[in-house]
């Protein structure tokens, strides 16, 4: 066997042994209550080991040959896109973004100083900008679009995440982690406040400004 024959055989022995897996399950539910042989399945359950360290579990309808649920972890962390089923239809969430932590102290000077950055202040001549999606304060943003995380209710995993970012004219950007809680929910309250955007700009006396070091706090609470 020459030199190169055996090169070709070693990568394709690495790419087998290194490669995708799959194990797969079946039920006669949804929410995977009973598992079955698969010739009494409706509902399948596939848990993937990705090539790049992550896992994936996806649900499938086998009925209507259709992904009804998919998410992937990587560790403990959400990631990639989730897709799950509403009455509506389905929704995705996008968990495909670096998580950042920073405990360095911000330096840059507000404009003003205001206990809510998403409230009016005559007195200082400051208007706060507008949710483009219509919730009135930032908690009411909050509470509609968080996810609590699955996995952190599982664990009984409750807490404040304070997040840094900046508040431009249209939205927010450069968010981190200054405080969090648990890696599921620090991702989830991020994600959110990144989807936040604005319809009219934060302005004082009508000059609208970028307001950078502004800390957040995202509270998680069981019921």
């Amino acid at each position: 066997m020459n030199k190169t024959t055996l090169t070709i055989l070693v990568l394709a022995l690495t790419t087998i042994c290194c490669g995708q897996t799959s194990q797969t399950k079946y039920f006669t539910s949804e929410w995977l209550a009973k598992e079955v042989p698969e010739n009494k399945a409706k509902f399948s359950q596939t848990i993937t080991q990705n090539t790049d360290g992550t896992t994936t579990t996806g649900i499938k309808n086998l009925t209507k040959n259709e992904i009804v649920r998919s998410q992937t972890f990587k560790g403990n962390e959400p990631y990639g896109i989730w897709k799950f089923h509403e009455d509506k239809g389905f929704k995705t969430i996008d968990y495909n973004f670096p998580l950042i932590y920073s405990d360095e102290k911000c330096n840059d000077i507000l404009p003003i100083a205001t206990n809510d950055y998403f409230e009016n202040n005559d007195s200082l001549g400051y208007r706060a900008p507008k949710i483009s999606t219509g919730e009135l304060t930032i908690y009411e943003y909050l509470g509609k679009n968080i996810f609590y995380p699955a996995v952190a209710i599982e664990n009984g995993i409750q807490g404040t995440v304070y997040l840094q970012l900046t508040m431009t004219a249209t939205g927010t950007e450069n968010i981190v982690v200054k405080r969090g809680v648990d890696i599921s929910l620090d991702k989830e309250a991020v994600r959110v406040l990144r989807e936040l955007k604005f319809s009219s700009p934060p302005t004082v006396n009508g000059q609208a400004y970028a307001f950078k070091c502004l800390v957040i706090p995202v509270k998680y609470k069981l019921m």
